[in-house]
């Protein structure tokens, strides 16, 4: 039997202008912990007030819209009992999830989806040999960032390692999760987070309810997909192989240096060009194309279970 994983995890909704629920909110302002946040000379502001129920944020303050509820959370977790992500998540995982934190916040129809993050747990097989942290040392590419400096590597607990990289719209992350989580197994965590509205819109989502169809998940998969095509996994391997030549050692040492692709000034032309001749060694030399077995190993995952 297939079951479908979800890919769906952090989250933030906002409810605008809608008095009716900001007064249900305050009505219960015990069941939700609400508590003021702004005090001035003494006096206690009307906004913004915050709140916390099963590991969901609530914040009810002014914005450029006007009154705002944001409430924001992970649906994994929240299923989990707020405990960890680390879990696999399936489709009736989420629907469970949703439906319950419906019903726990009373959300209006019109709530807004502002935000989403989609992202998957891939545990590596025990006989590629390699951990989720030496997958992530041998990243050295995104979207012409390097990945070896000290500006998107940060260290976790445990000595784990994680990627980070930001734009306006997107938020890019790839993490050891089992170190996170001190956990036996190896795997590595892949997200991608939707920052603004607009770029949830383009992945079809606008309103809370367009969550739940399962039709519209392709957008989101293919994206994360997309983006991860982009990255290079260098395997160490290669420089192993008895039949290198000079040119092509002398290639591998320069690929390797911390700032050759930050500094990297070349049209993107230019640097297909150079990611296709490390692939084409890689092949060449009967080595591990690392990338590749991750991306089926992602198809996978999200295909079937």
């Amino acid at each position: 039997m297939k079951i479908a994983l979800c890919p769906f995890d952090g989250f933030k909704l906002c409810v605008y202008n809608n008095q009716d629920y900001i007064d249900y909110l305050i009505r219960n302002a015990a069941q939700f912990s609400l508590v003021e946040k702004k005090v001035v000379d003494g006096h206690i502001f009307d906004y913004p007030k915050t709140g916390d129920i099963k590991g969901l944020k609530l914040k009810i303050h002014l914005t450029r819209k006007g009154s705002t509820v944001t409430i924001s959370g992970s649906f994994h977790k929240f299923h989990n009992a707020c405990k960890t992500n680390a879990s696999q998540f399936y489709w009736e995982d989420f629907i469970k999830a949703y439906h319950e934190i419906e019903e726990l916040l009373q959300l209006p129809p019109e709530t807004q989806l502002v935000n989403l993050e989609v992202g998957i747990n891939i545990e590596i097989p025990i006989e590629w040999e390699l951990t989720a942290t030496q997958i992530l040392k041998s990243i050295f590419f995104i979207q012409k960032i390097s990945t070896r400096g000290t500006k998107s590597i940060k260290c976790l607990p445990n000595n784990g390692y994680s990627i980070h990289h930001k734009t306006e719209d997107y938020e890019f992350k790839l993490y050891d999760k089992g170190k996170q989580y001190s956990l036996k197994k190896e795997i590595l965590r892949y997200e991608k987070k939707f920052i603004k509205s607009r770029a949830v819109n383009r992945i079809g989502y606008q309103k809370y309810s367009d969550l739940l169809s399962f039709d519209e998940l392709k957008a989101p998969i293919e994206n994360l997909i997309r983006d991860f095509r982009k990255l290079i996994i260098y395997n160490e391997q290669l420089e192993k192989s008895k039949n290198l030549t000079e040119e092509e050692k002398e290639f591998l040492l320069q690929i390797k240096k911390i700032d050759f692709f930050e500094d990297f000034k070349g049209t993107k032309e230019q640097f297909d060009q150079i990611k296709g001749k490390y692939l084409a060694l890689v092949e060449a030399h009967k080595c591990m194309n690392i990338h590749t077995q991750l991306i089926d190993l992602i198809l996978k995952k999200l295909n079937t279970e």
